[in-house]
């Protein structure tokens, strides 16, 4: 566990809907959270168990997914620094899905209770948690989309897309994701991914050494999402 150094109120990391709470009310949620540190491939957060707490990444990389099988999983969606997570739980303090780290993370867990009692109470910041929920909402119709009408090209194009503008922001990254995860994340084989990968690498659509990927046509990969 991390020492609470930075308090909420000169945390320079937080969510945008805090910045709607008074001095008073971020005091009160820093006295009812920790801060915990999970190294690369520690769950965060289980499926199915009882939530007592929202949580914030404050900095670092994870992925929330479903847990269909021992075999495999849905990856729901890849989170980066500044996301706010198990919101869903807010109505019936049951978690939707488990939460892994992909590196080194920072997580806030604010006491489930504290935050529905400010909800309650500041209507500016429900508000916002309700857009971020919304937002969230509807990324995953989107996902659903591009799950069920595209084809696996599409879906990888997507994703590698997605990757670049969203968690990454920059055309050159090192990807933290394992076959497998990309496979949970565009419901396809490992094998596909391979070979999709092989072949936007061939048709010089990306870069791929090892980890580092790079993305060299922005364009044809969009269009490739456009014909699916």
């Amino acid at each position: 566990m991390a020492n609470n150094i930075i308090s909420c109120l000169h945390c320079k990391n937080k969510s945008s809907c805090f910045e709607k709470l008074s001095d008073e009310e971020l005091q009160f949620m820093n006295n009812h959270r920790v801060e915990i540190k999970f190294k690369k491939g520690e769950i965060i957060c289980k499926q199915g168990s009882m939530a007592s707490n929202i949580m914030y990444l404050k900095n670092g990389l994870a992925k929330l997914y479903f847990e269909k099988n021992k075999q495999k999983n849905l990856i729901l969606r890849i989170i980066s620094t500044g996301s706010m997570f198990a919101l869903p739980s807010i109505s019936n303090n049951i978690l939707y899905y488990s939460a892994m780290s992909y590196e080194d993370s920072h997580v806030c867990m604010i006491d489930i209770d504290v935050f529905k009692n400010v909800m309650n109470n500041n209507a500016k910041f429900a508000s916002e948690v309700v857009d971020i929920i919304n937002e969230n909402t509807i990324q995953g119709y989107e996902r659903m989309y591009c799950l069920t009408q595209n084809h696996l090209s599409g879906r990888m194009a997507n994703i590698l897309l997605c990757l670049s503008e969203n968690i990454y922001k920059n055309d050159a990254f090192e990807l933290q994701l394992s076959r497998r995860d990309i496979a949970e994340l565009t419901n396809m084989s490992v094998e596909s991914v391979t070979r999709i990968l092989r072949g936007f690498k061939d048709e010089n659509l990306i870069e791929l050494n090892g980890k580092h990927l790079k993305i060299m046509s922005r364009e044809n990969l969009a269009k490739i999402c456009e014909v699916g």
